[in-house]
């Protein structure tokens, strides 16, 4: 998978993603949220952005686990995404 995640540097980070958006879980939108989730995974490339706070969010551990290494959209907590728009006009050749 790459180098071991962990440290210092990955506790400030921590801290500062829970700081900027709060401890809310952007998967499943319960409170509690301990793990910084990168919205391009790391292992998908992200490695070079891995630090950029715009492109985390809070997320439990075992949601962040269970989204594995897909790509997620960010989203508020009031905003609903429909992707069904965007393929529809996609294959519409729009």
């Amino acid at each position: 998978m790459g180098s071991r995640w962990g440290g210092r540097k990955v506790s400030r980070n921590l801290a500062l993603v829970l700081a900027t958006y709060g401890d809310v879980c952007h998967l499943c939108g319960k409170p509690g949220a301990d793990t910084a989730d990168h919205l391009i995974p790391r292992s998908r490339g992200g490695t070079e952005l891995q630090w950029l706070i715009e492109l985390q969010r809070p997320a439990h551990r075992s949601c962040n686990s269970a989204r594995g290494n897909r790509y997620q959209l960010p989203k508020t907590a009031t905003e609903t995404i429909d992707h069904r728009a965007f393929f529809d006009a996609d294959a519409a050749g729009e």
